[in-house]
């Protein structure tokens, strides 16, 4: 119930979608794959008119600022377009290790 950051193979594109739709918000050039550490920072803003606004911050630098809509997936008709009161995070983070702050 939230949304998601995944970072796939070479760790150089991130995809922010929401529970079951991880696509929804698009990919972002977002290169974590440096073996360095990186402070990245995900805020979800539930705004009044039903959408949501997510901010990706990585090392201070603006990576996405976007809006997800909530519309359905014409595919999946049974899965809710948005949650109320998103703000749950997923960290996909197989070999990476993670600092929750």
């Amino acid at each position: 119930k939230g949304y998601t950051l995944t970072w796939w193979g070479d760790m150089k594109t991130v995809v922010i979608g929401r529970c079951g739709y991880d696509e929804a918000c698009g990919s972002f050039d977002a290169n974590i794959g440096d073996g360095q550490p990186h402070d990245i920072e995900f805020t979800v803003i539930n705004n009044a008119d039903g959408t949501v606004s997510l901010k990706l911050v990585i090392d201070g630098n603006v990576v996405a600022d976007v809006i997800d809509e909530c519309k359905p997936r014409e595919d999946k008709p049974d899965r809710p377009p948005c949650y109320p009161d998103a703000g749950g995070l997923t960290l996909r983070a197989k070999w990476l290790e993670v600092v929750v702050k």
